[in-house]
């Protein structure tokens, strides 16, 4: 197993510093729709600024990520190709994944499904946290992110994991990661022969 230090510097060779530039630039050639939720939710670029002045930015930003759900998939995917190039379709699948899952979200959650629900708070939290989890590796495949996911911090092993869920459902789990494919282990990811 890679040490932590040993896994932290192999990190910075895969990270783009210029991560926030290149996804405002692909917001901007969406419609201003879709431009400004994904402004808000990389927490980037012009439309970010605005709402940093807003008092009631918290309020806001929530709004306007849960505008998302309003979007047809075609948009969707639109958005999320240009905020997580690399992962787009998985974080697509996981988005839709959240109607089977069996958890609510938040202090007072019950584990139940409730099938007229429509889980916004749970997927949108997960939403607005994802950005973090992969920042500066976007332009990452699912297979990296499976293989890198116990070193990305605490952000990382969470929002990964409904990305999995989700490459799983909709084929398997992918080739290598369970092997040590890079040698990286970490918790979850034994080798195997």
């Amino acid at each position: 197993m890679i040490s932590k230090e040993a896994a932290q510097e192999r990190l910075k060779t895969f990270r783009n510093p210029n991560s926030s530039i290149e996804q405002v630039a692909r917001l901007k050639k969406l419609s201003a729709n879709l431009s400004i939720l994904g402004q808000i939710l990389i927490q980037a670029g012009p439309e970010w600024e605005k709402l940093q002045k807003d008092q009631k930015r918290s309020e806001s930003r929530k709004y306007s990520v849960e505008q998302i759900k309003n979007l047809n998939p075609k948009n969707r995917l639109s958005l999320f190709n240009a905020v997580f190039p690399g992962i787009a379709a998985y974080v697509e699948a996981a988005w839709e994944l959240f109607d089977i899952f069996p958890y609510q979200s938040g202090y007072q959650r019950r584990p139940f499904r409730n099938p007229k629900q429509f889980s916004l708070e749970a997927r949108i939290s997960w939403l607005q946290q994802l950005p973090h989890a992969v920042g500066g590796y976007e332009h990452q495949d699912v297979i990296w992110f499976a293989s890198w996911a116990p070193h990305l911090g605490f952000w990382g092993p969470d929002m990964m994991g409904y990305l999995f869920a989700a490459d799983a459902r909709a084929h398997h789990f992918p080739h290598g990661t369970g092997r040590g494919l890079y040698g990286l282990g970490g918790c979850g990811t034994a080798s195997l022969p």
